[in-house]
C-alpha cells in the first residue's frame, strides 16, 4: 500500500513538472537562438557571389549577399547551402546554391552535416522542386503558403482590375508621379537622406522590430543590383519600392515597398505596376511578389500528413493577425492578378513535426525571436505607437479613427483615462478608511453607507452613490477593481470620459428602478423573498462597472449577442443563489447599453461624426485615436 502511495505521488510530481521542464528547454532553445555570429561566412564572399547569380533560384535569394548566413559546402560539387546555426537546429534559408539535378545530393550532405553536430535540420522557405527531393530521402514536408507570380511575357497591365486602374488613376489626378531610379542617384546624399526618412518613419508602423534574414528590410543594400521606383508628390518622395534580382529565372522580386504613413491610398498599387510594366519592358521574364504566409492551406489534399498542424495554420490564417496580417496581404497580392500561384514549403528532419520547429521559424522573421516579438508588441503598445490589434478586431464597422494621434507615452496613454482613474483612487481611498485592520470593512460603515430598501425609503436617497465605493474586503475590491479597469477603461479609451462617466454614473444607481420593479411582483408572489430582498444590504462598485460594460457593448461588433451572453450570466447568478437583489446587475447591464444607444444616436443625429480616416493624420506619423462614426445621410 505505501509503494502504492509512492508511485501516485511520484507520478503527481512527473505531472506537474515536466511541462515545466518541457517550457523551459524551449525557453532555453530561444534564448540560445544562435551558436554563431551572424557575420561568420566561413565560404569567401566571391564564391558566394558567384553561386548565386549562376543558381539563385529563390525569391528572396538576394539575402544570401547582405553578410548574414553562414555556409555549407558540398566536398564533391562545391555546391552552397545558406543556414543558420540555431540551438539545436541548422536552418537552410531557401534552396540550395546548385543545379536541381543535384539539389537531393545537397541536401543529404547537408543533413548529415547537421546530424554529425546532433541537431535537427530545417530547410525554409523551399520551392516545390526542394521539398519533392527532400521528401525522398525522408524529410518530413509541410506547405506552408503559396506565392503569386507573374510570367512577365502573359502580363498586360491594362488587364488588372478595373479598381486597381482606378486607384492609379487617381493617384495620378493628385500629382503624384511614378517612375523608375537609377541605383547611381542614391549617391546624392540630399536624396539618400529622404529615402532614408520614408524608411524610418515606415519602420514605426511595423508589427515587430526591424524584421531580419527571411523578411530583412534592407532596400539599400547591395543596390547596384536592384532595381528602384519612386512616387513623387510637388515637393518630396511620398513612397519607393526595391526590387531584388532573382538571377536563375531573369526576374525580379518585388518587396520593398516603404511609404510615408502620410502617403495616399493607391500609391502602393502604382508603384507595382510601375515596377511589373518596366521589367516587362526590359525583357525580363519573371516577377513575384513573395510567398503569402499560411495562404492555399484549406485546399484539399494540403500537408495530409500533419492534419493537426495544418488545421492550425488553417486558423491562424483566418482569424489571426496579431504578428502578421497574413489573409490581408494575401488578397492585397492577390489583387494583381498573378499568372499563377506557387506553392512555399519547409521541410524538416526528423519528420516528425515538433513545437521548437514552429518557435525557430518564427525567428527567422525577427532578430530577437517569438518571444522578444511579444516583448516588443508590448512596449510598442505600452509607448502608445501601436493599438492592441485583438481590441481592434472586435470593433464593429461604425468605429471610425480621427486624426487625433493616440498617447505617446505611457504617461499619455494613463490621462486618457481621467475617469476611471478617478472612480479607481476614489474607491481604494473608500476602502483604506472604512475596513479594519484585518481589511474587512466595518459593521458600523456598511450599516450607515451601505444600501438597503428600507433605509432608501425612509428617504435616505445618499446611499445610492456611498454605497458603490464600499467593499466587503480585499477580494471584493480587488476582483471589482480589475474589472473597472477592463471595461470602464476600455469604454472610457474608445468613446471618450464623458460617455464613460455617463454610463457608469447612472448605472451604478441600478437599485432603484430594479426595486420599482422586482419589489411589487415579489410581495405579491412571494413574501419570504420580498422580505429577503427588503432586507439586504448591497455595496461595491459592481453596478457601475456593468453599465459601463453594457455601454461598451454598443462599440463591438455582434453587440447583440454579447448583451444576451451578459444578460444571461448575471440572471443565472441571480436565481442560483436565490437572491433577487442580484437582479440589479441586469438591470445596470440595460441601462449602461440604453444610455450608450442614445449618446451615440444624439451625436449621428447632431452630424458630429465623422467618415473614417487614415491610421496617420498629417501632422503625426502615431496612430489615430478612435471614435465613432454614424451612417452617411
Amino acid at each position: 500500500m505505501d509503494i502504492l502511495i509512492l508511485l501516485f505521488h511520484v507520478a503527481c510530481l512527473l505531472v506537474v513538472v515536466w511541462p515545466v521542464y518541457y517550457v523551459t528547454g524551449l525557453l532555453i532553445a530561444v534564448g540560445k537562438r544562435r551558436e554563431q555570429n551572424l557575420d561568420y561566412r566561413p565560404v569567401e564572399d566571391s564564391t558566394v557571389e558567384a553561386s548565386v547569380k549562376s543558381f539563385g533560384r529563390s525569391t528572396n535569394t538576394i539575402i544570401n549577399l547582405y553578410g548574414k548566413l553562414s555556409y555549407f559546402q558540398s566536398e564533391k560539387k562545391a555546391n552552397l547551402v545558406g543556414y543558420v546555426s540555431m540551438a539545436h537546429q541548422n536552418v537552410a534559408i531557401n534552396d540550395p546554391l546548385c543545379s536541381p539535378k543535384e539539389t537531393k545530393e545537397t541536401i543529404l550532405e547537408f543533413a548529415q552535416f547537421t546530424q554529425s553536430q546532433d541537431k535537427d535540420c530545417l530547410l525554409f522557405p523551399i520551392d516545390q522542386i526542394t521539398a519533392r527531393q527532400a521528401s525522398e530521402i525522408g524529410f518530413g514536408v509541410l506547405q506552408i503558403g503559396k506565392e503569386p507570380v507573374f510570367l512577365l511575357k502573359e502580363y498586360f497591365p491594362e488587364k488588372h482590375d478595373p479598381k486597381i486602374l482606378s486607384s492609379v488613376r487617381q493617384v495620378a489626378k493628385k500629382g503624384v508621379t511614378v517612375s523608375a531610379l537609377n541605383p547611381i542617384d542614391l549617391k546624392d546624399e540630399k536624396l539618400g537622406k529622404e529615402l532614408e526618412e520614408i524608411l524610418n518613419l515606415w519602420f514605426l508602423t511595423r508589427k515587430s522590430e526591424k524584421m531580419q534574414l527571411i523578411s530583412e528590410v534592407s532596400p539599400f543594400k547591395y543596390s547596384e543590383e536592384k532595381k528602384y521606383f519612386v512616387a513623387r508628390s510637388e515637393n518630396r518622395i511620398e513612397a519607393f519600392l526595391a526590387c531584388s534580382p532573382i538571377f536563375a529565372k531573369n526576374g525580379f522580386f518585388i518587396h520593398d515597398l516603404i511609404r510615408r504613413p502620410t502617403a495616399i491610398n493607391g500609391i502602393s498599387e502604382a508603384l507595382i505596376i510601375q515596377a511589373l510594366t518596366t521589367l516587362k519592358n526590359e525583357g525580363y521574364d519573371f516577377a513575384t511578389l513573395g510567398i503569402a504566409s499560411l495562404s492555399g492551406l484549406d485546399e484539399p489534399g494540403v500537408n495530409s500528413h500533419y492534419p493537426l498542424v495544418n488545421k492550425l495554420l488553417v486558423h491562424t490564417f483566418n482569424t489571426h493577425e496579431i504578428f502578421m496580417n497574413f489573409k490581408s496581404l494575401y488578397h492585397f497580392k492577390k489583387k494583381f492578378g498573378p499568372t499563377s500561384e506557387e506553392p512555399a514549403f519547409i521541410a524538416f528532419y526528423p519528420p516528425k513535426f515538433k513545437i521548437s520547429y514552429a518557435i525557430t521559424v518564427g525567428g527567422m522573421f525577427s532578430g530577437r525571436g517569438l518571444i522578444g516579438d511579444v516583448l516588443f508588441k508590448w512596449k510598442r503598445w505600452k509607448e502608445g505607437n501601436q493599438l492592441p490589434k485583438p481590441l481592434l478586431n472586435l470593433l464593429s464597422s461604425t468605429i471610425a479613427t480621427l486624426p487625433r494621434p493616440t498617447p505617446f507615452t505611457f504617461g499619455e496613454f494613463m490621462s486618457r483615462l481621467r475617469f476611471t482613474f478617478l472612480v479607481f483612487c476614489m474607491n481604494i481611498y473608500t476602502y483604506m478608511n472604512t475596513t479594519s485592520v484585518i481589511g474587512e470593512v466595518t459593521p458600523e460603515a456598511i450599516r450607515k453607507y451601505g444600501f438597503n430598501f428600507r433605509e432608501f425609503y425612509s428617504h435616505k436617497w445618499l446611499i445610492l452613490v456611498t454605497s458603490n465605493f464600499i467593499h466587503f474586503n480585499y477580494f471584493h475590491l480587488l476582483g471589482n477593481m480589475f474589472l473597472l479597469l477592463v471595461f470602464c477603461g476600455t469604454l472610457e479609451f474608445i468613446g471618450g470620459s464623458f460617455i464613460a462617466a455617463l454610463a457608469y454614473l447612472i448605472s451604478m444607481n441600478a437599485d432603484a428602478p430594479m426595486g420599482m420593479v422586482i419589489l411589487p411582483l415579489l410581495k405579491l408572489t412571494n413574501g419570504t423573498a420580498w422580505e429577503q430582498t427588503v432586507s439586504y444590504m448591497d455595496v461595491g462598485a459592481s453596478l457601475g462597472i456593468m453599465g459601463a460594460c453594457g455601454a461598451l457593448m454598443q462599440f463591438l461588433k455582434y453587440k447583440g449577442r454579447f448583451l444576451s451572453v451578459m444578460a444571461l450570466i448575471t440572471l443565472g447568478l441571480s436565481f442560483a443563489e436565490r437572491k433577487y437583489f442580484g437582479l440589479d446587475h441586469t438591470f445596470a447591464l440595460f441601462i449602461g447599453y440604453t444610455v450608450a444607444h442614445y449618446y451615440l444616436k444624439g451625436r449621428r443625429s447632431a452630424k458630429t461624426f465623422r467618415s473614417l480616416l487614415a491610421s496617420y493624420d498629417s501632422a503625426s506619423p502615431r496612430n489615430s485615436s478612435i471614435l465613432f462614426r454614424g451612417r452617411n445621410r
